[in-house]
């Protein structure tokens, strides 16, 4: 009785059976179509029936490459390439609240620079509440830049700036997230301060980032830009594709 190969599947013929044509051909096509990373259009997903465990897809204008691992009767995929960009811009960000002594959440309304395989991760919660979305568990290389101004109707020259990333799981930014601060102090009336922080660590599929800011006491908050950038450096070993 023939067997057959455990990664393509390919017949083998038992000895003394008869050669079948169809089975040669049948080999012949499955191991043209596994030669190399299987090629396809974004989002496309090959068949179950063509995959195999290790097999490679390549997204043809993406740059996303992912492996099939084998799981029971279905696979994985497992991001192995993933080239990620999000980054995003608020401009003229004034609150009002004098001596304010808590993070506030930036508003950034336009896009900044080139988003790659990104579309829809920056995302508007609230009038004053943006979040940039991660698609899959992996190291990213995280930075926020804010602009401060002082003088008229902003914290008094000699106060405190601070600059904080926030990194949440849930949509409603409840409780108390991890949170990275750079502080800024003891400037003249008339100029400008530039708070940023940057952070590189491992974040999972599904968690937010927003931007925070903080000034030690004064008047309303007058922040001129505050950018937002995330990049994907690379995926974990046990990441999943969205």
């Amino acid at each position: 009785m023939s067997d057959a190969t455990s990664r393509l599947g390919l017949i083998l013929p038992a000895g003394g059976e008869d050669i079948d044509v169809n089975d040669i051909n049948n080999n012949s096509l499955k191991i043209d179509k596994s030669i190399g990373a299987f090629l396809v259009n974004p989002g496309v997903i090959p068949p179950d029936a063509d995959l195999y465990d290790g097999a490679m897809v390549a997204e043809k204008t993406t740059g996303i490459v992912w492996m099939a691992q084998k799981s029971g009767s279905a696979f994985i995929r497992r991001p192995f390439i993933y080239p990620w960009r999000a980054a995003g811009r608020g401009q003229n960000l004034q609150t009002g609240v004098p001596n304010d002594r808590t993070m506030r959440i930036a508003q950034i309304n336009t896009t900044l620079g080139t988003q790659i395989n990104s579309t829809g991760a920056l995302r508007q919660l609230q009038t004053d509440n943006f979040t940039i979305d991660l698609p899959v568990r992996g190291v990213y290389r995280v930075e926020a830049i804010m602009n401060w101004g002082v003088g008229a109707g902003a914290a008094g020259s000699s106060d405190y700036r601070a600059i904080t990333l926030y990194r949440l799981s849930t949509t409603t930014f409840d409780g108390h997230p991890t949170q990275r601060q750079f502080f800024f102090g003891g400037w003249g009336s008339t100029d400008r301060a530039v708070c940023w922080t940057e952070v590189t660590e491992l974040y999972n599929a599904g968690e937010s980032l927003r931007v925070g800011m903080w000034q030690q006491s004064g008047g309303g908050k007058d922040v001129g830009t505050v950018d937002l950038r995330a990049t994907l450096l690379f995926p974990a070993p046990d990441a999943v594709m969205p």
